[in-house]
């Protein structure tokens, strides 16, 4: 009895401590207080037989988040347009699945990776 629920809490853990970190994508639109970045790779990477139909990811700003480029040049959010990728680091892991609920995410940083 004991074993099985040290092995339930383990694997709770572990599953807790999955999430994304990180993704890259392009950046489709900007909104008042968030981005709208392409987060398909990040969705389809956790599903076989997925759909070729693209996910979009709501990654809200706020004042903690930090913009910069590449080289770790700070940058404002006017310095990024549509079109460019991006990568977003997340405030905190996230499972971004295919249910629009979880590609709403916030950012600590995003690093514009071209110009």
């Amino acid at each position: 009895m004991i074993r099985t629920v040290v092995f339930v809490l383990v694997s709770l853990l572990l599953t807790g401590c999955t999430g994304t970190k990180s993704f890259e994508g392009t950046l489709y639109s900007i909104g008042e207080n968030y981005f709208v970045v392409d987060c398909s790779h990040e969705v389809k990477k956790r599903k076989n037989n997925v759909e070729d139909i693209s996910y979009p990811c709501t990654v809200r700003i706020t004042n903690q988040t930090k913009f910069s480029d590449e080289d770790g040049n700070k940058l404002s959010v006017d310095d990024f347009t549509a079109e460019v990728t991006v990568k977003v680091i997340l405030a905190t892991p996230q499972t971004m699945s295919q249910s629009k609920e979880s590609r709403d995410i916030e950012a600590r940083e995003i690093i514009l990776l071209n110009r």
